[in-house]
């Protein structure tokens, strides 16, 4: 934790010097990690690329259609991993990145995070990649054009 405060301090000190924008941007597991960063450093945008709403989210889908048949703990530690409480009153804007093709975390959890986070009032824009796979959203054609778009660079 004091690593990545001291990461964040020296990424927001840097941005305000040089007078630019600071953007957080997690993929995959390193969403949730991404998030709370971007709130503690008031990042200006943050990008959630393929990742989930919260460790119950990403089980329960994994687990299908045996979920009310199948008993799982999930450690305290991970069951508290939920992106949408830790950006309640996040002011910068949200960009979700989804794959259509991800076969690690399925496309319907950046679906379910981006309702979810736009029901906590935070600003989203969710991008759909329909032939990307959960590595490879950024080899897309036309992702630096629209991710560019969406943060308004």
């Amino acid at each position: 934790m004091a690593a990545g405060a001291a990461v964040a301090d020296a990424a927001r000190a840097q941005a305000d010097a040089e007078g630019r924008k600071l953007i957080a941007w997690g993929h995959s597991l390193g969403g949730p990690v991404c998030a709370q960063a971007a709130q503690y450093m008031h990042a200006d945008a943050l990008v959630l690329e393929t990742t989930t709403p919260s460790t119950r989210a990403a089980v329960d889908t994994m687990v299908g259609w045996a979920r009310p048949f199948v008993r799982i703990h999930i450690a305290p530690n991970l069951n508290g991993i939920d992106i949408p409480a830790a950006l309640q009153g996040y002011s910068g804007k949200v960009v979700v990145l989804e794959a259509g093709r991800d076969d690690t975390l399925p496309a319907s959890l950046s679906r379910r995070l981006a309702r979810e986070l736009e029901a906590e009032g935070v600003k989203v824009e969710h991008l759909s990649f329909p032939q990307a796979g959960h590595n490879d959203v950024g080899e897309q054609p036309d992702f630096q054009t629209r991710v560019a778009a969406a943060l308004g660079l």
